[in-house]
């Protein structure tokens, strides 16, 4: 097991200096006293990081950075936060990808496991969909499944109905009804669904959020999307499970992806569904790519070899974490 649950500094470069400049700091709730000690005990400039919901970037500008650059007016502040928008901010921003080494992390003593997925089989399914949570956007999706008779074309996990392809003694604890269960407790062990994902060709993630209220006035969009365009380790699991993603979530998220080097295979696809708020509509372009993947990406239950080096690539780059970093010190440099 590793643990790359974090941001360190000194992982950023060969740069043996890179860890002597910068103090990573994790961002933990809003209280300015406790950041004002932390900044205050070290003369590094700081690099702030954030996974997980909790409030935006603008809330933590607001209420934290700004505060911090009166008092300390020397210091270089970078935030890696978990809000994919983007800001008119002073300070260098850049979206976190933080739930990468989460997911690698939590998957690492299978890794070999992983790695070996093939293409020398015959895959039964179309697609995989593990939804948990009865939020509004997979309610609609799996609505849309079963009015298009494609629910059973996939293995999809529907917690609401407690309905699960998890073939596991725990699977339980999926279930949200239940009180006193840690969260998600069997969800992020994804290496034991490798038979699933070894039986299909692609992932409709259905993201903890989605849809966007926006108003004119930027305080209203603020208060109705509280937590930013964040994302979670939900969307990390195609790339290492060796299938197609297509993700439901806020707009234009495969741009952020592929800014970070994977492959969305909007050559092949429609990846249009990303920009439309409708989910309706998202939901029809998502059937219209299961069939372009069926008919045009597949032949014999097998990918395409073209389409495979392609997925093995996603792979590749996501086991090797130094891409991550790579991506921040891109950025941090950009």
């Amino acid at each position: 097991m590793i643990n790359l649950i974090g941001f360190y500094p000194e992982y950023l470069s060969d740069d043996e200096d890179m860890s002597h400049k910068y103090q990573s700091i994790d961002i933990q709730g809003l209280s300015y006293e406790w950041y004002q000690l932390q900044v205050g005990s070290t003369s590094k400039d700081i690099i702030f990081w954030k996974r997980g919901e909790g409030f935006d970037y603008l809330t933590f500008e607001k209420n934290i950075l700004l505060r911090l650059q009166k008092e300390y007016s020397s210091k270089e502040f970078i935030s890696i936060f978990n809000d994919y928008r983007k800001f008119n901010t002073p300070f260098k921003y850049i979206p976190a990808l933080s739930w990468w080494g989460n997911v690698l992390s939590s998957n690492w003593h299978k890794i070999k496991d992983i790695k070996n997925i093939s293409n020398t089989h015959q895959r039964e399914k179309l697609f995989l969909s593990r939804n948990r949570i009865g939020k509004d956007h997979r309610k609609k999706f799996i609505l849309f499944l079963r009015q298009e008779n494609l629910i059973d074309r996939g293995y999809v996990s529907i917690g609401w109905e407690n309905k699960f392809i998890e073939n596991l003694e725990e699977t339980h604890l999926l279930n949200p009804t239940l009180k006193g269960v840690p969260y998600n407790k069997p969800a992020h062990k994804d290496f034991n669904l490798l038979e699933y994902y070894s039986d299909v060709f692609c992932e409709v993630v259905t993201e903890s959020g989605c849809h966007p209220i926006v108003h004119d006035d930027p305080e209203l969009t603020r208060r109705r999307t509280p937590f930013g365009y964040f994302d979670s380790e939900k969307v990390w699991r195609p790339f290492m499970m060796c299938v197609i993603p297509m993700i439901i979530t806020y707009p234009n998220y495969d741009d952020y992806l592929k800014d970070a080097g994977f492959d969305m295979f909007d050559d092949v696809i429609d990846t249009s569904f990303y920009r439309i708020e409708d989910l309706d509509e998202k939901n029809r372009i998502i059937k219209n790519n299961l069939e372009v993947i069926e008919n045009d990406l597949t032949i014999n239950g097998r990918f395409r070899d073209s389409i495979w080096d392609r997925l093995k690539k996603n792979q590749e780059h996501f086991i090797d974490y130094k891409n991550y970093y790579k991506y921040v010190w891109d950025k941090i440099n950009g």
